[in-house]
């Protein structure tokens, strides 16, 4: 049985007089949706994912990137629709992967009272991060609960991760130049999980025209050029990881052999262009054969070091400025990254921190597996599966994407009918026969 459920926090008594005479003989579940997402909130949330891609790219006469200064006028419209002030909606109740989350940030917070004053300033920009990222998770995994909202942000994140690989191929000044460089950067990234949501719109959803598929097939093959092009051999690994999921059974057998012939039509893809290219094939042939890991295993080796040290709360801000000291050369006065989302973690906060972060990320794992029973099939445990592999080599966590991702996790979980009513108050229960006459009290 099909339900569509809308979260809304006033609603008008329901009897018989209000049922149309051509309305279903049987139902156990009414959904009445007062008031939908607002057109301002719904704008500003697919321009700020538009701005997404753009993150890294600075443009001339701007201080801020354009991505922060989207994201905050759609902040700035959420609270006014859905604050305190509003009459028609309020805000949601935290998961519990929230939750979790919050306790990290709170460790993180607390960490400065041990913190000398010179790194104060890093801190507190830290800390305002955390919280950022935080309200937007918390934000974006109520609006993704609507379908149409989410493959709304799905199709706008990667048509624009699309212009992003044109501008790439096309070698345009300020896109070119971000893909160059053989660590992980927000531009590349972005190619591996636009990717993957490329392949999961073409599998999980339905177009009126044909071309549109052409077009998202032509945008997927566009961010496979790129996404090899920048030798980063760890987002090929985390592409070919999070696409893995699409082979997994699914309740429609014909989607199931349209997305294995997909994924090895992508993989060959994929290899084929490495092998055609002599610099980045030279990369994974040093990998394989003198175990090259770019300098990662000296960063994983002093990392281990600073952990050890400090196991309980860790190092905060400070860690990164003492790894680059450890580690020396050009780094020897500057933060450096532990390139590794786990190892930053503990890190920064220690166990105590790092804890309740992989409680709610494990949550979130849990989510994506159940989500894929939804309408939007294996996607979102694709990207869980895409954004694992990413923070096995990068650190994500002061990332947008790996925040919107979770998001989406949690969201794409279809709702059981016997917990609609918990979780949805404008949900009324309707008993047939002698109860309709007592309902309509």
């Amino acid at each position: 049985m099909n339900i569509t459920a809308h979260r809304v926090t006033k609603v008008g008594p329901v009897g018989e007089r209000d049922l149309k005479r051509d309305f279903p003989a049987n139902f156990t579940y009414i959904a009445i949706p007062v008031a939908g997402i607002p057109t301002a909130v719904r704008w500003s949330f697919l321009l700020f994912v538009c701005t997404l891609p753009f993150d890294a790219i600075e443009l001339p006469g701007m201080t801020e990137s354009v991505a922060k200064l989207s994201g905050l006028l759609f902040f700035a419209f959420y609270f006014i629709y859905y604050g305190p002030l509003s009459t028609k909606r309020s805000f949601p109740w935290p998961s519990r992967a929230m939750w979790w989350f919050l306790g990290y940030i709170v460790v993180a917070v607390l960490n400065g009272l041990f913190l000398d004053e010179k790194f104060m300033g890093d801190f507190l920009t830290h800390c305002f991060q955390l919280v950022q990222l935080a309200v937007l998770f918390w934000i974006a995994s109520d609006l993704l609960r609507d379908e149409k909202m989410a493959r709304d942000v799905l199709l706008a994140y990667s048509i624009t991760s699309g212009l992003v690989a044109v501008g790439n191929i096309l070698r345009v000044p300020g896109f070119y130049e971000m893909s160059e460089g053989r660590e992980l950067s927000p531009v590349t990234v972005n190619m591996g999980f636009a990717a993957l949501i490329t392949i999961g719109l073409c599998l999980y959803t339905s177009y009126k025209h044909f071309l549109s598929k052409i077009v998202l097939v032509a945008c997927a093959f566009l961010m496979l050029v790129v996404m090899v092009g920048t030798g980063t051999r760890s987002l090929v690994l985390g592409f070919m990881i999070g696409s893995s999921a699409y082979l997994f059974p699914y309740w429609q057998s014909k989607r199931t052999w349209i997305a294995i012939i997909s994924v090895i039509l992508s993989v060959v893809v994929v290899l084929y262009m490495i092998a055609g290219n002599p610099e980045v094939s030279e990369r994974w042939l040093k990998t394989y054969y003198e175990g090259d890991t770019s300098g990662r295993d000296e960063v994983y080796a002093i990392t281990g070091d600073m952990i050890l040290e400090k196991p309980v709360l860790g190092w905060s801000v400070s860690g990164n400025y003492e790894l680059g000291r450890r580690e020396g050369g050009r780094f020897f006065s500057i933060a450096r990254d532990a390139h590794n989302t786990f190892l930053a973690l503990l890190l920064e906060v220690g166990l105590v921190g790092a804890t309740p972060f992989c409680v709610g990320l494990c949550l979130c794992g849990r989510s994506a597996w159940k989500a894929r029973l939804g309408n939007l099939g294996l996607l979102p445990l694709a990207l869980f599966f895409g954004v694992m592999a990413g923070a096995m080599t990068g650190n994500l966590v002061g990332q947008k994407v790996l925040w919107l991702f979770l998001a989406l996790t949690l969201a794409a979980v279809p709702i059981k009918p016997r917990k609609l009513g918990k979780q949805f108050p404008a949900l009324l229960r309707i008993k047939l026969g002698s109860d309709r006459k007592a309902a309509s009290r």
